[in-house]
This record gives structure tokens, sequence and C-alpha cells, in this order.
């Protein structure tokens, strides 16, 4: 029984310990891809907030904000077809982290993002989106008008 107590107070006090490095930990940094438009952006985001804005220039900028930097994994590329973005937290670690991605592209460029338990913001938008029912496997495809 002391031997399960005692697990217990170095799992707790593990865990305070990494809620206060989470709150110390955070970084930024910016990754910016000149582009040809139209262009494409393709992102692959988990567990965090997505802020899209569009702008003029002939640039992408994707903006991470991470708390707990350590708890993830981080992609990019560009290539003739895009810019790619991958964001995923790690398995154990990760779940303490947070982060928040202020993307800002052209304003012809396609967005294709697969989301996992994300918010998303969308700046400036002046449309109308119509969103179907979401069944479990499927891909929601917005028309705006």
């Amino acid at each position: 029984m002391d031997k399960i107590k005692s697990s217990f107070d170095y799992v707790w006090k593990l865990l305070n310990a990494a809620a206060t490095v989470r709150d110390i930990a955070q970084t930024t940094r910016t990754y910016q891809y000149a582009v040809d438009t139209p262009v494409t952006f393709y992102g692959h985001v988990e567990h965090a907030s997505l802020s899209i804005a569009r702008w003029q220039k002939a640039e992408i900028q994707v903006q991470t904000t991470l708390q707990a930097g350590f708890g993830w994994q981080i992609a990019t590329e560009q290539d003739a077809a895009g810019v790619y973005l991958v964001a995923k937290r790690r398995a154990v670690v990760g779940s303490i982290g947070r982060a928040l991605f202020a993307l800002h592209v052209p304003t012809d460029t396609y967005l294709v993002l697969k989301l996992v338990h994300c918010e998303v913001e969308f700046q400036e938008l002046t449309q109308t989106l119509h969103i179907p029912p979401l069944t479990i496997g499927s891909s929601i495809h917005w028309q705006a008008e």
C-alpha cells in the first residue's frame, strides 16, 4: 500500500512540475514562404487553434506559438504544388502542450486543412459559408458565395 501511495505521490509531483514548465516554456517561430499565386496551402494540425487571414502579399506566413514546445512535432515544406504544414502533439508529453498557428496566405490561396480537435478562426472573412452536416469519416467541402 505504501508503495502505491509513493508512486502516486511521484506521479503527482511530476505532473505539477510539467504544468509549471508548460506555463514557462512558450516559444514562437515564424515560417515564411515566397509563392507564385495561385497557390495551395496544405495543413495537417492536431489539438491546436488555427487563425487564418488573407493578405495581398505573394507570401505564406505561419507563426507558431507553442506552449511546451518539446511536446510538438512540426514539419513544413514547400514545392511546386504549394506549402505544407504538419503539426502534431507528441504522444505523452504533448498532452500538456498548447499551440496557436496564425496563418497569413495570399487572397487566391486554396486551403486544404486536415484538422483533428482544432479551433479555426477566419480573420476579415466576407463570405457565405455552406457547411453540410458531418458524418464520421467524411470530409467537409465548403462552398463560399
